[in-house]
C-alpha cells in the first residue's frame, strides 16, 4: 500500500452494489476495493478498458444487426416468392395441357 495514503468513501444502493460486484466478479475477481481503484485508475489516465470492452461489443452487436438484416431481407424475399407462387399455382389451370407444355413458341413463318 506505499503511497496510498487517502480514503474515498461514498454508498451505494443495494442493487448499485449487487451490479459492481458482479461486473467485479465477472471481470476476474479480486477485491471490490481493487477492481473500483483500478477502474478509476484507468479513467484517469485515459485507458479505460472499459470503453474499449464496450466499443468491442457494440462493434460486434452492430455486426450481428447488419447479419440479421440481410438475413431477414433474403427471408423477406423467399416469402414474396412463395406468394407469389402459391398464388400462381393453386388457381385452377384452364388448359392442364398448354401448362403441361410450357411457354408457347411464336411460329411466324415469313414468306
Amino acid at each position: 500500500m506505499s503511497g496510498r495514503r487517502r480514503l474515498i468513501s461514498f454508498r451505494l444502493s443495494d442493487s448499485e452494489y449487487e451490479q459492481l460486484r458482479n461486473l467485479c466478479n465477472s471481470s476476474g475477481g479480486g477485491t471490490l476495493s481493487d477492481f473500483v481503484r483500478s477502474v478509476l485508475i484507468a479513467m484517469l489516465n485515459g485507458r479505460d478498458e472499459w470503453d474499449k470492452e464496450v466499443d468491442s461489443f457494440l462493434r460486434e452487436l452492430n455486426q450481428r444487426s447488419s447479419d440479421l438484416q440481410s438475413l431477414a431481407s433474403r427471408l423477406n424475399l423467399l416469402l414474396r416468392h412463395a406468394q407469389f407462387a402459391q398464388k400462381r399455382y393453386s388457381q385452377p389451370c384452364p388448359n392442364p395441357a398448354a401448362a403441361a407444355a410450357g411457354p408457347r413458341q411464336s411460329s411466324s413463318i415469313q414468306a
